[in-house]
């Protein structure tokens, strides 16, 4: 499509330099960066970066949030020639070293105040550094490139065991951003930016606002909580933001009016939860939300569906119909077209395609294939079920595979296994989803060395080599897996053993008043350990036990954000998610909770 939206993204972006040079660009906790201030720095940080070793077509680490460093950081990597491998700062050093070496990375380059761990096998440098050192003023020798070179490379779950390394075209994400869509913003927009940077609708956040000339509003690093998310939400700056599905159902159950100053919202990366959707119509009914879907391989969005023209009916949320670029082919076994209203594998075409899997032509070929409506052209095979609706929607109907979603990410259950059997106490592993939609989790039967293996113990330590959503919710020690009758592993059969085994208490109504979950927090007599008793019971299913840490008790990683809103609401703290995340009992609870109000 020669429409000047194939392009790069630098291009891109410099006519918005020469459009609006003064304008702001970036707010942060630093302060504030114009377009021009952007591109100055960008140039200086290029200029470095080549003079350093980085050329055409090399893999750069970025070590980041989304804040004026690391945006600079990205520009001067695409101005040096090099494209962008986003890395969590929390990312333990063994799995960046991994990543470095699937990507052949050049250096790593970090930003803020975020320390790099030791032990990872490439070179560091800093933006700041280079930027204090870098000469100000004249050209940068750019080398030529494409919009068809890489831009990015963002890391997947893999089936194999592995992360997949998924590289994305410059002019992929341009055309996502320029070209006329429901996830198009205007000059006149703030947009908030604050999803973490190696989930890749941080993408969207970034370049969607840069590349039309609006702003961003960067969050003071991640959002963990519904209070930290709707205190963005509601900063009278902002005008549109995206909000993973599981996010979204908790902002609208607990703080819905801090949606209500927003023009719109995107929501996606997971199923849109159905009665949180009605919700949400009804308690913002100004306010655009529009339910996206795509996968990585396409660039983040494929489809998009307002959720003003839904009526409420059928079954779930449809997933629209597909945004500029992209095609969608609902398709049988044989790749024939399905009628519509029938069930079929989901496949997506079009100009905003990933190149493929980075260092895997055996995984492009395998998922990347010939489209067979136009000639010359490529499919991507999502591993998606789906069926188109009468006026033309899509409807999501499931996966074909092992892949389910936790908490918006991508988790093959081939890795979370392969993650938790590294660990030396572990002779086998086998992973399962439980639970539905925000509240859907990943537990690990194991099979021991020792009788004695501590399952905590194992957690941990596949907490140390894995990102979050990686980390198994529970270990599970058996003696043994169920097999099916071709001798593959039950998954089914442990699911149902894993909820047989659950604790069958009733979460029972919310404390009313006069209950002692409802005693005032402030005054002396108020029984701390009751409240949260009380509170704990009501997000496991489970009495407060010493024994038993938040997952084990049966909670969910959604279950324990509401926790911690709740604490703050009745203790009048604000506890960081990360602390609660880790603690190992319910005493631990009390314990921080207590050094909270301590600290005043």
């Amino acid at each position: 499509m020669s429409d000047g939206t194939f392009v790069r993204v630098e291009e891109a972006f410099a006519r918005r330099v020469t459009a609006r040079a003064d304008a702001t660009a970036v707010w942060d906790a630093t302060g504030t960066a114009t377009y021009g201030e952007l591109w100055e720095a960008s140039a200086r940080l290029a200029r470095a970066l080549r003079a350093g070793g980085v050329e055409s077509g090399d893999a750069v680490c970025l070590r980041g949030v989304g804040d004026r460093d690391t945006i600079t950081g990205m520009l001067g990597i695409l101005r040096a020639g090099g494209h962008v491998v986003p890395v969590d700062p929390d990312c333990p050093a063994e799995r960046v070293g991994r990543m470095a070496g699937l990507v052949r990375a050049r250096l790593l380059l970090a930003t803020g105040d975020h320390p790099v761990p030791p032990g990872v096998p490439v070179g560091v440098r800093h933006v700041r550094e280079l930027l204090e050192f870098a000469p100000a003023g004249g050209p940068v020798a750019e080398p030529a490139g494409t919009a068809h070179d890489l831009a990015y490379t963002m890391f997947t779950s893999g089936s194999t065991g592995a992360p997949k390394p998924v590289g994305v075209p410059h002019g992929a994400l341009t055309a996502l951003c320029l070209r006329d869509s429901p996830v198009r913003r205007a000059p006149g927009d703030v947009v908030l930016a604050h999803t973490i940077l190696t989930f890749d609708p941080s993408m969207l956040e970034i370049w969607s606002a840069l590349l039309a000339g609006a702003a961003l509003l960067c969050a003071p690093g991640h959002s963990r909580s519904v209070h930290e998310t709707a205190a963005l939400l509601t900063d009278p700056r902002v005008t549109t933001a995206v909000l993973t599905p599981a996010v979204f159902a908790l902002v609208v159950e607990r703080r819905p009016e801090a949606l209500r100053s927003l023009r719109q919202l995107i929501v996606g990366g997971d199923v849109l939860p159905y009665e949180q959707a009605l919700l949400a119509r009804r308690e913002c009914p100004g306010l655009e939300i529009v339910n996206c879907y795509g996968p990585t391989e396409n660039t983040v969005v494929s489809t998009a569906f307002p959720l003003s023209r839904w009526d409420g009916s059928g079954p779930s949320v449809p997933i629209g119909t597909p945004v500029a670029g992209t095609t969608c082919l609902v398709l049988d076994a044989d790749r024939l077209p399905v009628p519509d209203g029938e069930v079929g594998d989901l496949y997506l075409g079009g100009d905003r395609l990933a190149t493929g899997y980075v260092g895997d032509p055996g995984g492009t070929r395998e998922r990347f294939l010939p489209d067979p409506s136009v000639p010359g052209g490529r499919i991507y095979r999502t591993g998606d079920r789906a069926a188109r609706l009468p006026g033309g929607d899509l409807a999501f109907h499931g996966r074909e595979d092992d892949e389910c979603k936790v908490r918006g990410f991508r988790v093959h259950l081939a890795e979370v296994e392969s993650l938790t059997a590294a660990d030396e106490r572990v002779r086998a592993a086998a992973a399962v989803p439980v639970g539905e939609g925000h509240d859907r989790r990943v537990v690990v039967f194991v099979r021991t060395t020792t009788p004695d293996a501590d399952p905590r113990a194992v957690r941990a330590r596949t907490a140390e080599r894995a990102p979050g959503h990686l980390v198994p919710a529970e270990v599970v020690p058996v003696d043994g897996f169920p097999l099916t009758e071709s001798g593959k592993v039950d998954r089914a059969a442990l699911a149902a053993r894993y909820r047989d085994r659950r604790p069958t208490w009733s979460p029972g109504p919310a404390p009313g008043p006069g209950s002692e979950a409802d005693t005032d927090p402030g005054e002396p007599e108020a029984d701390d350990r009751a409240v949260l008793a009380e509170l704990w019971r009501r997000h496991t299913g489970a009495p407060a036990d010493a024994g038993h840490d938040f997952f084990s008790a049966g909670g969910t990683s959604l279950d324990l954000i509401r926790l911690v809103d709740d604490v703050g609401h009745r203790f009048g703290v604000l506890l960081d998610f990360v602390d609660v995340y880790g603690l190992a009992s319910f005493d631990e609870l009390v314990g921080l909770v207590a050094a909270a109000r301590a600290a005043g």
